[in-house]
């Protein structure tokens, strides 16, 4: 905390300083494996991270912690097949999707924040999409299981009315969950195999998402909500989760 590695545009006049689309992405080709990307802030690009297939069992292409990802034209997280471990993560502000988890793979994502209050034109993609699936060259749809995509402690939240994006087919696995998270979606969040401890459409109230401060406010009820089985002792500005009752989110409130 404090001395971030910063991937940005190399335009460093005042304009260009929260300006999306200035460089591509970083791009985790298929096979690559074991990546870890701690304390880092990811801006200003068309893609933050995008993390192609791994076929390794029960290893992850990418681990991402207590970094922030923001202001891209496309999608701050791309995975395609992957599977990908995050916690004290911000994904936000993009011009289409927060996160996209496509073609399958396997996901989990503890004291996360994703938000989109995108403000570069009108936005008609949910913040977050989940599929098992795709078009080859051939035009047939061919199936990918969606193994595992696990959200505890998370607040997905977005200024247009539906935020979660679910593309499933028949005949593949798709095994999602949002465990004690804030979630904009008029989805039925009744179903336990899927929902538990679901905050639904009730606003986060973040300090100052138009300059992408997702802190918590004085009465956020993100506060004192999360699943107190999830341990991650400090949260992305290094402040002790101490009192037992973790907040929702990459930050805790102080």
């Amino acid at each position: 905390k404090g001395n971030e590695v910063t991937f940005q545009g190399d335009r460093l006049e005042p304009d260009y300083k929260e300006l999306p689309g200035q460089w591509g992405k970083i791009w985790l080709s298929a096979g690559s494996k074991n990546n870890i990307i701690d304390w880092a802030i990811i801006k200003n690009g068309n893609i933050g991270v995008q993390a192609d297939t791994v076929v390794t069992p029960g290893i992850p292409n990418v681990c991402l912690t207590n970094t922030i990802i923001k202001n891209m034209q496309v999608a701050a997280l791309y995975g395609l097949g992957t599977r990908i471990w995050s916690t004290n993560c911000v994904f936000a502000n993009c011009g289409q999707y927060v996160a996209a988890l496509t073609i399958g793979g396997s996901y989990k994502f503890e004291q996360c924040t994703f938000a989109n209050f995108w403000t570069g034109g009108q936005r008609t993609t949910p913040l977050l999409v989940m599929n098992n699936h795709y078009v080859d060259y051939t035009g047939m749809t061919q199936i990918r299981n969606l193994d595992s995509c696990y959200f505890g402690n998370c607040i997905l939240y977005g200024d247009i009315a539906e935020e979660i994006g679910i593309d499933s087919l028949a005949g593949a696995i798709f095994s999602y969950k949002f465990d004690h998270c804030i979630l904009k979606t008029n989805l039925n969040t009744s179903n336990g195999i899927h929902y538990n401890g679901i905050i639904k459409n009730s606003d986060p109230l973040f300090k100052d998402a138009s300059n992408n401060n997702y802190q918590l406010s004085t009465s956020s009820p993100a506060i004192n909500s999360g699943n107190t089985t999830i341990v991650i002792p400090y949260d992305l500005n290094n402040h002790l989760r101490s009192d037992g009752s973790p907040d929702l989110g990459a930050y805790e409130f102080y």
